[in-house]
C-alpha cells in the first residue's frame, strides 16, 4: 500500500552505527538500578511494544523493529516509514500482528517476518488517537474525545464494534488501561472515566471522579492514577465513588505507569521512577535526558520509552532479595465446584487476598494505607442458595486471614435441582462486599 516503504536492514544498517556509537547513557540516582542496553532514535520515540526477543518501537513517523536477544546491544532489524509527517503515538501487538497509531490512522502489519513486515489494514479513528491496548480480540483506543472498541479477531481487517463519546472531557482523553469489565479511561480536564465494557456495542459510562487524571493503571480492587502533580492509589471497590487510599508529591508529570505484584514503574519528564504499590512510598529513579513517554516490563526487564533516547533498557534488583509472601499475590476469587453435578457432596476452593481499610486520607490529607498487623482478617460468608433465593446452607460465617481455602459441602438433606453459592467478603469497612456467585447442580 501507498503508505508506507520499508527499508532493508542489509543496505541500512550501516547508515544508523554512528547514532549507536555515541549514546547518551542514562545515569541512575539508585544503585539498584542496572544500564542494561539502549537503541538510541533519530526522532522521538513515544512508545515500544516488546514481544520475545523483538521490541517495536515509534521513530517519528517510523516503526522500527528491533532484535533484543542480547538486551545490551540491540540491533535493527529493519525500518517501515510511513507517508506522513506525524509523529506515532502509540504500538501494540497481538501474535503476528502489530498495530501502530499515527495521527487519525490505526496501521496494521503482519511481522510474522519481523525483516520484511506486510501492511495489512488501515483503520481511520476520524480524530488524533492517543492510546491503544489490546485484550483477546479487541482493540480498544481513545481518540480525541472518543472511546473506541474494535474486532481485531480477522488478521486481515479492523472493524470497529462499539463507541463511545466524551464530550465533556474539553482538553480531551489522555491514556486508558482496561482490567476486566471496565475500562479506566483519563482525561486532563474532566477527570478518570470509568466505562462498562459489558457490552462491546454499547460502552456506558458507569462513573467518573478525581478532578484531572493523565494515566492509569488498573489492578484487581485497586487503581493507579497519576495527575501533573500526584500519584493516587484507589480503591475501586465501588466504582462509582472509589476510595483514595494514599497519594505522594509526583514532582512533575507521570506519562504512563506500569505495576507489577510489588512495584509502580512511571515514566516521568526525568526518567524512571519506582514506588511501592502498597503504600506509594519511592524506592529508586533513573534519570534519562529527556521525556520518558512509555514503561513496559517484561522478563525482569524495564523498557522506558523516551523520545529522543530511544529505547533504554533497564533492570531494578530488589535490594531485600525477600519476595513478598503468597497470601499478598491472591486475588479474590471463587472456583467452580468439582465435581458439578455432584450427589450428595461436592468441593468448593476460594481465595482471599488483602484487602485494605479504610484511609483516614479525607480526615487528615496525609498518607495512609500501609499494612497493620490486625489488617488481615476478613469477615467471610460462603452461602448456599436454592433458585427461589432463600438461604439453603451456611458454608462459612467467621474471619480468615487471606490465603486459599476448601470446604466440602455435603447436600445430603437437600433435594435435586440448581443451586447458587455465593461468596462474600467484607474486609474494607463498606456498607457493600465483594461478592462472586455460581451455579452448581445437584442430581440424586
Amino acid at each position: 500500500m501507498k503508505y508506507i516503504i520499508t527499508l532493508s536492514i542489509v543496505l541500512f544498517y550501516v547508515s544508523v552505527l554512528w547514532s549507536q556509537s555515541a549514546l547518551e547513557k542514562a545515569k541512575s540516582t539508585d544503585e539498584n538500578i542496572d544500564f542494561v542496553g539502549q537503541w538510541k532514535t533519530s526522532g522521538a520515540c513515544k512508545s515500544s511494544y516488546i514481544s520475545g526477543d523483538h521490541a517495536f518501537i515509534t521513530n517519528n513517523n517510523k516503526m522500527e523493529i528491533l532484535d533484543i536477544t542480547d538486551p545490551t546491544t540491540p540491533n535493527l532489524i529493519s525500518e517501515t516509514v510511513l507517508n506522513t509527517s506525524l509523529l506515532s503515538e502509540d504500538i501494540f501487538g497481538k501474535g503476528d500482528q502489530i498495530y501502530l497509531a499515527n495521527g487519525k490512522m490505526i496501521y496494521q502489519f503482519d511481522i510474522s517476518d519481523p525483516a520484511n513486515p506486510d501492511s495489512v489494514y488501515a483503520f481511520d479513528a476520524g480524530s488524533f488517537i492517543n492510546d491503544l491496548y489490546i485484550v483477546d480480540n479487541s482493540l480498544y483506543v481513545i481518540a480525541s474525545y472518543d472511546f473506541y472498541i474494535l474486532d481485531i479477531s480477522d488478521p486481515d481487517t479492523i472493524s470497529q464494534v462499539g463507541k463511545l463519546k466524551l464530550p465533556d472531557a474539553s482538553l480531551g482523553l489522555t491514556r486508558f488501561h482496561v482490567d476486566g469489565d471496565y475500562a479506566y479511561i483519563g482525561s486532563w480536564s474532566d477527570g478518570l472515566y470509568v466505562v462498562e465494557l459489558n457490552d462491546p456495542t454499547k460502552p456506558v459510562i458507569g462513573g467518573r471522579f478525581l478532578e484531572t487524571s493523565y494515566t492509569v493503571f488498573a489492578q484487581g480492587l485497586f487503581a493507579y492514577v497519576a495527575d501533573a502533580q500526584y500519584l493516587y492509589l484507589l480503591d475501586i471497590t465501588d466504582k462509582v465513588i472509589p476510595e483514595i487510599i494514599a497519594r505522594v508529591n509526583s514532582n512533575g508529570t507521570i506519562h504512563d505507569l506500569f505495576v507489577d505484584d510489588k512495584n509502580i514503574y512511571t515514566a516521568t519528564n526525568n526518567g524512571l521512577v519506582i514506588y511501592n504499590k502498597e503504600d506509594l512510598s519511592l524506592i529508586a529513579s533513573y534519570s534519562i535526558p529527556d521525556v520518558s513517554e512509555r514503561v513496559f516490563l517484561l522478563n525482569g526487564f524495564t523498557y522506558l520509552s523516551s523520545n529522543s533516547q530511544g529505547l533504554n533498557i533497564l533492570k531494578y534488583n530488589d535490594p531485600t532479595g525477600i519476595k513478598d509472601s503468597e497470601e499478598d499475590h491472591l486475588t479474590f476469587n471463587l472456583e467452580q465446584n468439582y465435581p458439578n453435578p455432584f450427589n450428595p457432596s461436592t468441593t468448593i476452593q476460594y481465595s482471599i487476598p488483602f484487602i485494605a481499610r479504610k484511609s483516614s486520607f479525607a480526615q487528615n490529607n496525609n498518607i495512609s494505607g500501609k499494612r497493620q498487623s490486625g489488617d488481615r482478617l476478613n469477615n467471610v460468608t460462603l452461602k448456599v442458595y436454592d433458585v427461589l433465593g432463600r438461604a439453603a446452607a451456611t458454608l462459612v460465617n467467621e474471619q480468615q486471614q487471606p490465603g486459599n481455602y476448601k470446604i466440602e459441602f455435603n447436600a445430603e438433606g437437600l433435594p435435586s435441582g440448581i443451586y447458587f453459592y455465593r461468596l462474600s467478603v467484607e474486609g474494607n469497612g463498606t456498607n457493600s462486599d465483594y461478592q462472586i456467585t455460581k451455579k452448581m447442580t445437584l442430581l440424586k
